[in-house]
């Protein structure tokens, strides 16, 4: 087990790359926070962690919301005294619609979702990141969180199925 006795804080963890992330870790001995702005979805990922013998809280919180961060990991502290990994995966995509595109109406709301503490994935297509398994994400996730990973700090990893590459 790679994980083994860790905490780890998964944004966006109810579903996608998010959620096989927390399946992942846990799975690797991990205990996992799974956090989602929808709570409901998030502890249906604790119950599929839990059934299979792993350990995880559910927290809701909305990234976007300083006070919500802020609790998330208090409350991640309180329930296990310690925060050892922290996976900034919550965002909005939108079909990797062009900024130019996006309405007025929902930029803030994107841009505060995707710049306040991560990216993800929703509706994407059959072209870059639609080529892409949450699970392939989920295994560089982990090795990123694990020992073996010890000297990779500062760098971002782009994990896009080559959508960025053009």
């Amino acid at each position: 087990m790679r994980l083994r006795d860790k905490v780890a804080v998964v944004t966006g963890a109810a579903s996608g790359m998010g959620k096989a992330i927390a399946i992942l870790y846990a799975s690797e001995g991990a205990k996992v926070v799974v956090s989602d702005i929808k709570l409901e979805a998030a502890k249906e990922t604790v119950q599929e962690i839990t059934s299979a013998g792993g350990e995880a809280i559910a927290i809701e919180a909305d990234v976007a919301a300083e006070a919500d961060i802020q609790r998330l990991i208090d409350t991640t502290v309180t329930a296990y005294g310690t925060l050892d990994i922290l996976v900034n995966n919550a965002g909005i995509m939108d079909n990797f619609e062009p900024a130019g595109d996006i309405a007025d109406a929902d930029w803030e709301r994107i841009f505060a979702v995707n710049t306040t503490i991560g990216s993800s994935t929703t509706h994407i297509n059959e072209f870059g990141m639609g080529r892409t398994q949450p699970g392939e994400v989920a295994q560089l996730a982990l090795f990123l969180a694990s020992d073996e990973a010890s000297f990779i700090n500062g760098v971002v990893v782009t994990a896009d199925g080559g959508w960025t590459a053009y």
